[in-house]
């Protein structure tokens, strides 16, 4: 993959969910996928912010099992760099992107 990857386990010692994500492809253009997959049923929330914060997009907010790809339209979106964040029981998780023209 040419994007970032990120891990978020449960509590050492506790059954939790293990969400794995990757965000792709990194520089973006038009389009940018973010691949997440959890062990268990969680409440997850994924959103993407400007570098001063603002949001620009919630992509997801929800129970969420299993594996699922999302894909969202950059296209109307200013050249630059974006925080990607993903938030669930386990914790949070940022990552960096950057969509070009």
């Amino acid at each position: 993959l040419g994007g970032a990857a990120w891990v978020l386990a449960g509590e050492p010692g506790k059954r939790g969910e293990t969400v794995l994500g990757a965000v792709y492809p990194n520089p973006a253009t038009n389009a940018l996928r973010i691949d997440v997959a959890v062990e268990t049923s969680t409440d997850l929330r994924i959103a993407v912010y400007d570098l001063l914060g603002r949001l620009v997009a919630e992509v997801y907010r929800g129970p969420l099992t299993g594996a699922r790809t999302f894909e969202i339209d950059t296209a109307g979106w200013a050249p630059g760099t974006y925080v990607v964040e993903l938030q669930s029981t386990d914790g949070r998780e940022a990552t960096r992107v950057t969509i070009v023209r």
